[in-house]
């Protein structure tokens, strides 16, 4: 039985299929869980839900940069960049 298996545990690809698509539902279920924790804290007179719900925005928001830098024209590897070879497709 050897160790090699049919798959490999290093990091996904960047231009992973979907990914883009990925982002997009994960910053939309972290804005609704924010909303719905923004209405549930004011009327349930919760600070703590409402703190929670200003951090799942920061969530959103580091996952909407991702998103916006995943499309960015800046990151497509060159020849002169320090990581032409990782990235390189």
């Amino acid at each position: 039985m050897g160790l090699h298996h049919g798959h490999s545990h290093g990091p996904a690809p960047a231009d992973m299929p979907g990914g883009d698509r990925r982002l997009a539902i994960a910053i939309a279920v972290n804005v609704l869980l924010t909303v719905a924790q923004v209405i549930g804290g004011v009327l349930s007179g919760s600070l703590a839900l409402v703190a929670d719900a200003i951090h799942n925005l920061s969530d959103a928001a580091a996952l909407a940069i991702a998103r916006i830098a995943r499309g960015s024209p800046g990151n497509q590897p060159t020849t002169t960049t320090p990581m032409a070879m990782v990235m390189r497709r």
